[in-house]
């Protein structure tokens, strides 16, 4: 495949998974952006936010990105929550394919064999997991896309003089305000140019100008956010580190990563990234890789709490990792040309198979299903509706989701189905999960909305549906029960 039709192909499926990959990967990326925003665009009030708020420890910057695409759309009378998210994913998408062209433009030359420099470009776009982190509005993709791109342009020939670094500065500067665990990577990247490199300081200062500069606007439009002078970074280091209550959200061993990332990975090709970390931070200590990245997965080890996607800010490197550790192996087998094995192209080949086969799955998954279930609601009832809910409640995640609700839609408790006909009203919707109550509404309800399709259920082998648990959502025909 010649690179202009992995280009082509890669944007392609960048803009299917940018359509289809709806909702969110982690909790955190919808409540702490998009509920975040919902508070200036009216959507949300301070008590519907999560603990972060309250405490103040969550970057604002990338929030008030949400607040004015929305607010541009708004005034031309495009408000829909869904169309805004799907910008914001497409937004995503499109910085993403910026970085990694500019990944593969700077260290496509340093590939001596043409072969793995189409392998480098297969991977840079079409890695399963990456084209599915690079789609997400998330402080995850948008502070590993933005360093990807200041630590690719240090790399251009004519990326030499001290204002380039300034620029490279306020792209790690921005890195650093999306996501605060990037200071790790910027650490790690300075000292290497301060004493392996032994970078200009004039250079090296400019570099640290422009981070700071980006903290600065942080700070500033933290304090419109939270409407009074307040330090977030410092505020996250004491809730989470200090108090240690991201240990709250569970504690896991300092192998986590290793075990987790070989399950997430699909094994048994998920030991080419192990092996391509590890290998490269063993027989390349004075590389750049391992000064930037290696402090950064340390203390992510170190901490208590930890989860895969701590770790997605840095996929987009992987692809380098890979080729490197390609390389070191072939310098321990100097008489043999790996390369040509027909053992490397069973690997290489059977992994590609699967990679794209993940990768046709993930472009068109939602990443959270509930998300339909919001857009059926808001695009059938934009008058007044009521919506009950018996144990469970869709409109709950780690606090209240207002952002894909309609401000006349209001959602009430109940403790039983009955009590749906002491309320007023004219629409009253009911949406559950109880498989016997599905049973007797289907009989007797309208169904608005079926998380299961109906031609799933013709590969009801075992009669697996009848033990699954999905949402329903009915319009309550009153007059119908009373009777």
């Amino acid at each position: 495949m010649t690179t202009r039709n992995i280009y082509i192909v890669s944007l392609i499926i960048y803009l299917i998974a940018a359509f289809f990959s709806i909702g969110y990967h982690h909790p955190d990326e919808h409540h702490q952006l998009l509920e975040f925003a919902g508070l200036k665009l009216g959507i949300n009030e301070a008590g519907d936010l999560p603990w972060e708020f309250q405490n103040k420890m969550r970057p604002t910057l990338q929030v008030y990105l949400v607040v004015w695409i929305y607010s541009v759309f708004k005034l031309i009378g495009l408000s829909s929550p869904f169309l805004i998210s799907t910008i914001l994913r497409l937004l995503s998408a499109a910085i993403s394919f910026l970085a990694v062209h500019l990944f593969i433009s700077a260290f496509r030359p340093k590939i001596e064999s043409e072969k793995l420099q189409t392998l480098f470009i297969l991977l840079s776009f079409l890695l399963w997991f990456n084209v599915y982190n690079n789609v997400r509005f998330s402080s995850e993709n948008w502070s590993g896309t933005f360093f990807l791109i200041g630590f690719s342009l240090m790399h251009f020939k004519n990326w030499i003089k001290t204002k380039h670094f300034f620029i490279v500065g306020l792209l790690l500067g921005f890195s650093f305000v999306f996501r605060f665990q990037m200071g790790l990577l910027i650490f790690g990247l300075v000292v290497w140019l301060l004493f392996i490199k032994r970078e200009n300081f004039g250079k090296i200062s400019m570099l640290l100008l422009g981070v700071a500069s980006i903290i600065t606007i942080g700070i500033v439009a933290d304090y419109y956010f939270y409407e009074q002078w307040t330090l977030s970074l410092i505020n996250y280091w004491h809730q989470n580190i200090f108090l240690d209550k991201a240990s709250g959200f569970g504690v896991e061993p300092w192998w986590f990563y290793l075990t987790s990332s070989f399950i997430a990975g699909i094994p048994p090709f998920s030991l080419i990234f192990i092996f391509a970390f590890i290998s490269v931070f063993i027989y390349k200590p004075k590389s750049e890789l391992t000064w930037t990245f290696l402090p950064f997965i340390f203390v992510h080890c170190l901490v208590a709490h930890k989860e895969i996607r701590f770790l997605f800010p840095i996929l987009g490197f992987l692809p380098l990792f890979i080729i490197e550790s390609l390389n070191v192996l072939q310098s321990k087998i100097p008489n043999k040309n790996i390369f040509k094995s027909k053992y490397y192209r069973i690997i290489k080949n059977s992994f590609l198979v699967v990679n794209f086969v993940a990768l046709a799955i993930i472009a068109f998954k939602p990443a959270e299903s509930n998300v339909r279930l919001y857009h059926s609601i808001y695009k059938k009832y934009n008058k007044p509706a009521t919506l009950f809910s018996l144990a469970d409640n869709p409109y709950i995640g780690a606090t209240n989701i207002n952002f894909y609700k309609r401000q006349n839609l209001n959602i009430v408790r109940i403790s039983e189905y009955d009590e749906i006909f002491q309320y007023p009203g004219e629409v009253k919707l009911l949406v559950t999960r109880d498989r016997d109550l599905i049973n007797e509404l289907d009989q007797s309800q309208k169904i608005v909305y079926t998380a299961l399709p109906e031609w799933v259920k013709n590969f009801n082998v075992n009669n697996w549906v009848e033990r699954t648990k999905f949402w329903k959502v009915y319009e309550i025909n009153t007059e119908f029960d009373k009777n």
